[in-house]
């Protein structure tokens, strides 16, 4: 099966590699949306470092430092300050006071106008802006059981949707329902662990995207179902591959690199056949030069796939051939 996918790739000029363009594309917008959305005071709202930073000191200090003596989970964030602050639970009258400011009473008033623009993320007594926390036990914790819950489904219907390369009973059956059983719950379980560090919008957002992807896999496999094959398409498949097989060269017919005559090694060496020589010299690089340049064409942004045996043995027998003619064609000059 795996000779067969490599020619199928060579015919198509594929390379698997190519599906981690996209990837590496999406890679920096996700690190840009991410720091966006922990951040809004600054990113959204252009507030400058030095407030923010004043906000965020104030919120974490200690209550006899003059802070609030919040503890967040992710202290660089500033969208659960803000969520406190529209909670209630974040008083900014006492930044007036606060000792490591001296504009206590502006920097109140800008934050203040500020977090009015934002959008609300409460939704009745439950303020999304807040990390899942087993300190605070509440209904956001129901956050990293959904998206451990959407995830695992999402890994086991997609299996089930999608194309998958049948495995023989035995060990290998087995080492491969293992594989898929730790994938199916690690990367879940590596998800659920991040809805802790993050705003439960963000794990709501990885809840959604997981439950999309599940509906675009569904519509694929509706508008490309997956072919059943009948016990006669097993048996004209198991026909073909027998057929290769018996029309497979002999290992004693195969030949590795290019195979060359040695009858006209010595030419160069001899006054009489030098020029002979060098003319058949010159007429293999220059068809080696050719090959290169035809096989730098045909690669892709990823490589190309490996040449398959045919092709070798008909550019060798190319070789060969033109490697003779030209030695007819210098012998007929010289005479």
């Amino acid at each position: 099966m795996q000779q067969e996918i490599q020619e199928f790739y060579q015919r198509e000029n594929y390379s698997p590699y190519s599906g981690c363009l996209p990837l590496l594309i999406q890679l920096p917008i996700i690190i840009a949306l991410y720091n966006i959305v922990i951040n809004p005071l600054h990113y959204v709202l252009g507030q400058s470092t030095s407030l923010v930073n004043v906000l965020v000191k104030y919120a974490t200090a200690a209550r006899a430092a003059g802070g609030a003596g919040l503890t967040f989970s992710a202290n660089n964030s500033t969208i659960s300050v803000l969520s406190a602050v529209e909670s209630g639970e974040l008083n900014l009258e006492g930044l007036k006071s606060f000792a490591y400011v001296s504009n206590g009473g502006d920097l109140v008033n800008s934050i203040t106008k500020v977090i009015d623009e934002l959008p609300s993320f409460t939704i009745g007594n439950i303020n999304l802006g807040m990390n899942p926390s087993f300190d605070t036990f509440n209904v956001l914790l129901l956050v990293p059981v959904l998206t451990f819950a959407a995830y695992f489904l999402t890994s086991k219907i997609n299996r089930k949707l999608s194309y998958q390369p049948a495995t023989a009973d035995g060990a290998d059956a087995k080492q491969v329902a293992c594989s898929n059983t730790m994938m199916d719950i690690t990367m879940p379980l590596m998800s659920t662990f991040f809805t802790f560090a993050v705003p439960a919008l963000v794990g709501i957002y990885w809840i959604f995207r997981s439950l999309i992807s599940l509906l675009k896999q569904f519509i694929i496999s509706r508008i490309m179902p997956l072919p059943t094959f009948t016990e006669e398409d097993y048996k004209a498949a198991e026909r073909e591959m027998k057929g290769k097989t018996n029309h497979a060269p002999k290992s004693s017919e195969k030949r590795v690199g290019t195979v060359r005559s040695l009858h006209y090694i010595d030419d160069e060496d001899f006054e009489d056949t030098r020029e002979r020589g060098l003319a058949r010299k010159a007429a293999i690089e220059e068809r080696e030069r050719a090959e290169k340049a035809k096989l730098a064409e045909k690669k892709s942004l990823f490589g190309l796939a490996p040449l398959k045996d045919d092709r070798k043995k008909n550019t060798e027998n190319e070789d060969n051939k033109d490697a003779e003619e030209s030695d007819s064609e210098a012998d007929d000059q010289q005479n």
